[in-house]
């Protein structure tokens, strides 16, 4: 038993947590705090930056890395006339001197006073934050005026005051000449704090006071049910503008840019009822809760909800979704312990169960459009047509012993590999076992007369093939799909034995990007393994069955002669490549 601590759930919620809200704050500013050190704001921030609507970051005519936003926002839906409540509050960035310990850290700090003599280093680059809430703003929400621009006064105000705080700040940046090119910081100015500070004193220059404009746009159209969509502009909710430039002038545009950056917007209904949207989710969307409070452009956006009545919409810097795994229903049938002792009478109670359900009322048709009543009664044939095959394989397995025993040793490699892995599993899920049975008469189609098999379960209704149809295993990521393949192929391995092949290819995988193909071959390796072991200790009971222990299980890599050699007698030190025949230990002592 391994020793190795493994986190909880909680705790592991508790590191993604932490990772995603040190992305978001290294990516708005937020974990920067009240300053942004060495870059401009709008260089440094992907999240939460809105761009002048008529700026063009773009060099020439192809646009090159990010492209800065210029409006942020999130459509809704109101129930007829309504008035809304809108809460803003943005930061914005103007330029100050470092401080001595920031210009510092940047200009050599291992140096000595003697050896910075005579020597200047670059002005580091320094913006100051200050926050912006503006006081409730309504909006009307009226069927002849679909178009309202609101807020430009009461954020000029508050810009204002800010603009007024630049001018009084005796650490706000101050331009020296025409050519708007940083300062140089003579040595001699790091000698000491006190020193620093009298350099910045003697700077002569004017402080570049920015300019900045920002507006809430709200427009409405009607849609059906007599509801109205409520949505933002798509030009422009912020807008910044440049500092003032000196005549002259030609400063790169991109560095000169102090952009507002949007901390958050939320909407309520102070008269009238926001509601939530009903979408259409495909085929299965019966399946869902089809209400959606809001969607976001250039943002995320939260919700307070109840029922249909969304009480309030939030901006957020940036979408963020929990999927949640997919539980498996816990079945007596899953077990590998039941698998291995009687298989069938196992695999005869799942069967019935799964009748029983089909007749559950989950399949109701209650409440439904119908639309989504013939989508939901087309999932119910399906799902018989599934109940169909998979009876299909339990009767070949009870038809045929040296399926059943194939059956139970692939059970067994489960066992074994638990007694290597740091995950113990007792069971299979139940999509995994239902896809591994109901593929089993494809083993036994090369054994047996196509008479014996049941027609219309693989094509059309006179089809008997189970070979003639391709299935394709849909499951969510980390669900277990890798091991509903390597369970049928287990079964495929072992019926290989048991029916007298000695040697041979049994299963050909395909992957199509190499870090997957690298992955999965890991896996299946300690799969493979771990049937390996299966078959040694059961060479008896194989043979007993009229098959053949045959050669050791092996799994080859076809990646290419850039990735590994075409030839298995080039390495003369690795004892799985020597000429001859190669062995599994030899591969298992090489890996």
């Amino acid at each position: 038993m391994s020793n190795e601590y493994r986190p909880s759930r909680n705790e592991q919620e508790a590191m993604v947590d932490y990772i995603v809200d040190a992305v978001i704050g290294d990516a708005t500013g937020v974990s920067d705090g009240e300053r942004c050190i060495g870059e401009p704001p709008s260089a440094r921030y992907d999240l939460s930056a809105l761009a002048p609507r008529d700026l063009n970051l773009s060099a020439g005519t192809v646009r090159r890395g990010r492209v800065t936003p210029t409006s942020a926002g999130f459509e809704f839906e109101v129930e007829g006339s309504c008035v809304l409540g809108l809460s803003a509050q943005c930061s914005v960035y103007y330029r100050v001197f470092p401080s001595y310990e920031e210009q510092l850290a940047r200009s050599d700090a291992e140096a000595s006073p003697a050896e910075r003599h005579g020597r200047t280093y670059r002005l580091v680059t320094v913006f100051e934050r200050r926050d912006i809430t503006l006081v409730e703003l309504r909006a009307e929400i009226d069927p002849t005026r679909p178009l309202l621009q609101i807020g430009a006064d009461a954020f000029a105000l508050a810009f204002d005051e800010v603009r007024e705080g630049v001018s009084n700040d005796p650490r706000a940046y101050r331009r020296v000449d025409t050519a708007l090119r940083d300062l140089e910081v003579p040595g001699d100015a790091l000698a000491s704090p006190a020193a620093f500070e009298r350099w910045i004193r003697s700077v002569p220059g004017t402080v570049a006071v920015p300019t900045w404009s920002a507006q809430l746009i709200v427009s409405s159209r009607p849609v059906a049910g007599g509801r109205r969509r409520v949505l933002r502009d798509a030009r422009q909710p912020f807008t910044g503008s440049d500092p003032p430039r000196l005549t002259g002038t030609a400063a790169p545009r991109r560095r000169t840019r102090s952009f507002p950056v949007p901390r958050g917007l939320s909407v309520r209904a102070i008269d009238g009822r926001i509601l939530a949207m009903r979408m259409n989710l495909g085929p299965d969307a019966y399946r869902y809760d089809p209400r959606l409070p809001a969607y976001a452009t250039n943002c995320g956006v939260e919700s307070s909800m109840v029922g249909e009545v969304v009480s309030e919409l939030r901006m957020t810097a940036a979408p963020v979704h929990t999927t949640y795994r997919m539980p498996s229903s816990a079945h007596a049938a899953t077990s590998f312990d039941s698998l291995v002792s009687d298989p069938v009478r196992s695999l005869r109670q799942l069967g019935e169960d799964m009748v029983a359900y089909s007749r559950h009322a989950d399949w109701s048709l209650a409440g439904l459009s119908p639309d989504q009543a013939a989508r939901k009664e087309n999932d119910l044939a399906a799902f018989e047509h599934e109940i169909a095959r998979f009876r299909e394989g339990l009767r070949w397995l009870e038809h045929d012993p040296r399926l059943l025993e194939a059956f139970r040793l692939a059970n067994k490699t489960m066992l074994q590999l638990n007694e290597h892995g740091a995950r113990q599993y007792t069971g299979w899920r139940l999509f995994q076992l239902v896809f591994i049975v109901s593929h089993v008469p494809a083993l036994a189609w090369r054994e047996h007369d196509p008479t014996e098999f049941a027609p219309g379960l693989w094509g059309d209704a006179t089809d008997r093939d189970p070979t003639a149809a391709a299935t394709v295993l849909w499951f969510p990521t980390g669900q277990g799909k890798t091991e509903a393949y390597l369970g049928l192929m287990a079964v495929a391995l072992f019926f290989d034995r048991l029916r007298g092949k000695s040697r041979g290819i049994t299963a050909w995988c395909r992957f199509p990007l190499r870090l997957l193909s690298l992955q999965q071959t890991e896996r299946q390796l300690a799969f493979v393994a771990a049937a390996e072991q299966v078959r040694l200790r059961s060479a008896d009971s194989i043979a007993a069955s009229g098959g053949t222990a045959g050669d050791p299980f092996a799994v080859g890599f076809y990646v290419g002669e850039g990735n590994t050699p075409n030839t298995l007698s080039r390495d003369e030190k690795c004892r799985a490549c020597r000429p001859g025949r190669v062995t599994f230990a030899d591969v298992r002592a090489s890996v």
